[in-house]
């Protein structure tokens, strides 16, 4: 059963973990993520349990990269309370578009549908 606190917490931790995907998109245009990841990372529609996903398996790379101190540590602090992505959320949710580009200078967001 659904309740509104669990409801809540689940798409604050998605609000926080787009700052992660972001941020490997980044990587990703900069040539320091692996093929396989890029190709990963770019590529949509990706679903909610996706974007989890490749934010998780690649923190290495977010503590690499150059990115504020603070903020890396924020954004990874919110992985280590992240729900558990290895067992299925069974969110039905797609990630549609991601608009990045511009990330420092203008707004970054993203539209989902639920399939």
């Amino acid at each position: 059963m659904s309740n509104l606190y669990n409801d809540c917490k689940d798409m604050l931790t998605a609000s926080i973990l787009v700052y992660g995907f972001a941020k490997l998109r980044q990587l990703a245009r900069e040539g320091k993520l692996t093929e396989v990841d890029t190709q990963r990372v770019m590529s949509l529609p990706l679903s909610a349990e996706e974007v989890g996903n490749v934010v998780i398996e690649n923190r290495a790379s977010l503590q690499r990269s150059k990115q504020k101190r603070d903020e890396a540590e924020w954004i990874l602090s919110v992985l280590d309370r992240a729900p558990n992505h290895d067992e299925e959320t069974g969110s039905p949710s797609k990630l549609m578009v991601f608009a990045d580009n511009f990330k420092d200078s203008d707004l970054v967001y993203g539209i989902s549908v639920n399939q």
